[in-house]
């Protein structure tokens, strides 16, 4: 996620366009006369809602904390399914962390390479502040609730065309590391999965690609 977090949001007025996005997908087509034909396609959007739960927000800064302050090798897959099609985009995600020391990787894209303290922890008090305003206060955008143990559901509560964590997400945590160990998350016309496969909590050199 890292930089990520500062998506712009494009808030609506009213929560019948947002409602209408979220549960269609618009398709053009060209015709044989070069004129254009609208399709809509109905969009999965079974998703449980959330219930905010104060106690459970804390909780998910703590462990959005902990993601960002610990230590640990992660490798999995990333995976985006768009709404109607059967072929998703897949690709791998790697994380080497050993703070200030941070780099990742995903879909053969570098998004982070951090060797510096200062910088590390710029970083992560930006980052912070953004979660904290996203899951508290009154003008929060999310829903907090606890899933299984380690893991936090939030659902967005505001109109809003796009949004940092989607319409609906699902976060997994590992105890020990703090690393992300699985995300679901569902955006406007798409669902994001991430799974990591292997986690340690031993670090060195070879683990970052840039020493």
């Amino acid at each position: 996620m890292d930089r990520a977090l500062t998506v712009i949001l494009g808030l609506v007025a009213g929560g019948v366009v947002v409602l209408l996005i979220a549960a269609f997908v618009l398709t053009t087509s060209s015709t044989d006369d070069g004129s254009f034909e609208v399709t809509f396609t109905p969009v999965d959007t079974e998703f449980p809602s959330v219930e905010h739960d104060p106690d459970a927000a804390l909780a998910l800064i703590d462990a959005w904390t902990l993601r960002r302050t610990g230590t640990y090798v992660a490798t999995g897959t990333w995976t985006r399914t768009v709404d109607g099609r059967t072929d998703p985009l897949v690709g791998e995600i790697y994380v080497a962390q050993d703070p200030p020391r941070r780099y990742a990787l995903r879909l053969g894209a570098e998004l982070v390479d951090i060797n510096d303290p200062e910088r590390f922890q710029t970083l992560l008090v930006d980052e912070l502040a953004l979660v904290g305003g996203y899951v508290t206060g009154d003008t929060r955008l999310y829903a907090v609730g606890h899933a299984a143990p380690g893991c936090f559901r939030v659902e967005l509560i505001v109109a809003a065309l796009a949004s940092p964590w989607g319409r609906w997400a699902e976060y997994c945590f590992d105890d020990a590391t703090g690393a992300l160990v699985s995300a679901r998350v569902r955006r406007q016309s798409a669902v994001d999965v991430e799974r990591i496969d292997q986690l340690r909590g031993d670090v060195t050199d070879a683990d970052f690609p840039s020493s």
